[in-house]
């Protein structure tokens, strides 16, 4: 298998994380089960995000160096179809008394989650993440570009990760622990971005590595799920993810190629539609999910938050409203130009 299968299934794999996400953000109530611990750790799709996000953003900055175009690029990607959305969900839930001013202030300018602002401060630390990712991403690859023994600027790269790890387990604070727990995830991302721009193969040894790996990260999460569940755990949850999600995601492209080459009229084709609108979709249903509640409530109607109809019904309204909101923006992009 090359590393290129990963980058062209990008899509399909980004609508797969996506739906992985919207499972974990259903407030369903379900019994121990293999279901009930996909939907626990379901959060693994944010770490699928990042690393295809990492591969995308090692492409596009092949293409131009140019950092400040990169950075550019990057932001009018990202805050324009987000900032709306979190404006306006952000305002409804301050009406329905669910957010105080400060939670509503601090997403709007997006410094909940780097300062600390408001009572849900872990609620918002993705999109400014992401920016510190995409900040980071031409140092990181000059960096690279500048060691004739790239073996040695890899260690360089992941000690740096290890030491910023420790920093977040001393603060023993949850918002810290998600945002540095993933960098590794976004700096394989990087690596693999590489690897599929040379057109490099994965050796059968390192695919039989991580199969293995993603075993015992399996082992570990169930472990820790009944077990181990203490405030220094966290950071061995995203070590775990680290193997899960790279492994997923070559078997999935496996997966998807072989039923593609061997069933012409398997297309993906919902995948794919999820794939290309998952920003509007995270940034909306969490959010919808509280404020259909709050709805169906002020319009007489008594339904469960838990309950698996009315998650499944707010699943679809988001998927709707991501879809029309997607085409709303594309159009004024089209205008604008």
């Amino acid at each position: 298998m090359k590393y290129l299968d990963i980058s062209r299934n990008k899509v399909e794999l980004m609508g797969v994380a996506m739906l992985l996400v919207m499972f974990f953000h259903a407030q369903v109530r379900i019994d121990n089960s293999i279901l009930y611990y996909i939907h626990y750790y379901g959060y693994i799709g944010v770490d699928l995000f990042l690393f295809l996000s990492g591969i995308g953003c090692l492409y596009s900055y092949r293409k131009n160096s140019d950092k400040k175009q990169f950075f550019k690029k990057r932001i009018f990607r990202l805050l324009p179809v987000y900032l709306p959305i979190a404006i306006v969900l952000s305002f409804l839930l301050l009406k329905f008394n669910y957010i105080t001013v400060s939670d509503f202030l601090g997403e709007s300018t997006l410094t909940n989650f780097i300062f600390q602002i408001g009572n849900f401060p872990k609620w918002y630390w993705y999109i400014p993440s992401l920016l510190f990712m995409y900040f980071l991403t031409p140092f990181v690859i000059d960096f690279y570009d500048k060691y004739k023994n790239k073996r040695k600027a890899i260690v360089v790269i992941w000690f740096v990760s290890f030491l910023l790890g420790l920093l977040a387990m001393g603060y023993n604070n949850a918002c810290y622990y998600i945002f540095v727990g993933r960098i590794p995830i976004y700096l394989i991302g990087l690596y693999f971005g590489q690897k599929a721009l040379n057109e490099d193969k994965m050796s059968k040894g390192s695919i039989i590595f991580l199969f293995i790996m993603s075993l015992l990260s399996i082992l570990f999460l169930v472990w820790n799920r009944n077990f181990g569940v203490r405030w220094w755990s966290n950071l061995f949850i995203y070590s775990a993810f680290i193997f899960l999600t790279v492994f997923l995601s070559i078997l999935i492209s496996y997966i998807i190629n072989y039923l593609r080459d061997h069933f012409k009229f398997i297309k993906f084709s919902f995948l794919k539609f999820i794939g290309t609108i998952t920003l509007e979709i995270y940034s909306m249903h969490e959010r919808l999910i509280i404020i259909g509640f709050f709805i169906f409530k002020k319009l007489g109607y008594t339904v469960s938050i838990y309950g698996m109809k009315y998650n499944i019904f707010i699943a679809f309204v988001t998927i709707f409203m991501a879809y029309i909101y997607n085409k709303v923006i594309k159009w004024m992009m089209d205008y604008k130009k």
